[in-house]
């Protein structure tokens, strides 16, 4: 408890200093022109192909939309509204379905963002993704999927910030997002930090180097909130309130009676990533591979996991095109489930295998792309069963 008042308490006085500091600044420029608004819609239909299984189809749509406006050169604020499913965490996606129900609307976004220097910056509220990630057309989604957002606090300092030489930024990331709230038990929060180092070699080719800790303080007891969210998606070991394990391995869901009380290990994520860019191999299209890595030092097995990926071609322009190339392999207790890839398999973790992703812009605002994933399970005799996943994404998508 004494840690979410003290986390408080400093952005209370951050906002306090930045509004002193806001007071000097020109504000000439009325705030609704320096409004920023964004978005984008895409439209998606997947399939699924199980063995023994009889096919599955159905068309989806995300749609997200907001605004950034700087209220001073230090302060800043935004907001976003997305497509979510009811309790869904990782996924913005609705389904089209319900015989023509009106989909939902949530608040995605929600910050506050102070900025006194170049060099540090602070956020506080309903955020983005704020975590480095090796560059790539399919960029990592091992331990978070792209579309979680965090709540609670972002720090972010630059050490270095050059243009020339091989170490052209070196920035330490603070986090403190805060999961879960409880009345009558201590609240979960996950605390940790990422460091950042983005080299150049030549005027062709970068490298971007990441080191993260996340530790879940509490997270054990982040299990409960399945009980209540049906959305969540747990495939991690869990203890059932009668003392029974239920071992992971497939999607979990907990009895009225015999409800989720905690899972079997801990989570001390240790993360490691790197990832190497090179212009220009092919005509200007560039060459891009990462391996993503990471070790739970709070379970006791089948606890690191991997992705790997090779990329080339870019999507910037009109006629681009680009391809990519993974594997990866996430044993049971590697990472928080509810948190990861959740197009993985059928989401979660104890799932290996390979996807396959290319993509084409045919105008300046549309793209449109196929994401194939062929997934099979790490361990057979923890799994539903033993069989391959195909899961296919078709989509087209617009920007604003």
């Amino acid at each position: 408890m004494w840690r979410g008042s003290l986390l408080v308490a400093m952005v209370l006085l951050s906002a306090g200093s930045s509004a002193r500091l806001s007071a000097q600044q020109d504000t000439t420029t009325k705030w609704y022109d320096r409004i920023r608004f964004d978005g984008d819609f895409r439209l998606r239909h997947e399939t699924f192909e199980i063995d023994d299984v009889a096919p599955r189809g159905r068309f989806r749509i995300r749609m997200r939309a907001g605004f950034t406006l700087p209220i001073s050169k230090t302060l800043s604020t935004g907001v976003r509204l997305a497509t979510a499913e009811p309790g869904s965490v990782t996924s913005q996606n609705v389904t089209l379905t319900g015989a023509l129900t009106p989909k939902n609307i949530f608040l995605e976004r929600a910050y506050l963002t102070w900025t006194p220097s170049s060099r540090f910056t602070m956020t506080g509220g309903k955020f983005a993704m704020p975590l480095a990630r090796p560059v790539g057309l399919f960029r990592t989604e091992m331990l978070f999927d792209d579309e979680v957002v965090p709540e609670g606090f972002h720090e972010q300092v630059t050490l270095v910030q050059q243009k020339s030489g091989v170490l052209r930024r070196l920035a330490v990331l603070g986090e403190q997002w805060a999961l879960q709230e409880l009345s009558d038990q201590p609240d979960t929060w996950m605390l940790g930090g990422q460091a950042v180092a983005d080299l150049t070699f030549s005027s062709r080719t970068t490298a971007v180097i990441t080191g993260g800790y996340y530790s879940y303080l509490q997270g054990s007891r982040l299990a409960l909130a399945r009980n209540t969210n049906s959305a969540l998606y747990v495939t991690n070991s869990v203890v059932l309130r009668d003392g029974t394990i239920l071992t992971g391995g497939k999607a979990l869901a907990p009895t009225a009676t015999n409800p989720f009380a905690t899972f079997v290990s801990d989570f001390e994520l240790l993360n490691a990533s790197a990832g190497i860019s090179v212009d220009r191999v092919f005509g200007r299209m560039p060459l891009q591979v990462y391996v993503d890595v990471v070790h739970n030092a709070g379970a006791v097995s089948e606890r690191t996991g991997y992705w790997t990926s090779l990329s080339a071609g870019t999507i910037r322009r009109r006629g681009d095109w680009a391809a990519t190339i993974m594997y990866n392999r996430v044993p049971t207790e590697a990472v928080m489930s509810m948190y990861s890839y959740s197009d993985f398999g059928l989401g979660g973790t104890n799932n290996k295998g390979v996807i396959l992703q290319v993509q084409y812009r045919p105008g300046k605002d549309l793209t449109l792309s196929a994401r194939h994933h062929i997934i099979t399970p790490v361990n057979v005799a923890t799994a539903s069963a033993d069989k391959t996943v195909h899961r296919l994404m078709l989509d087209a998508g617009v920007s604003f």
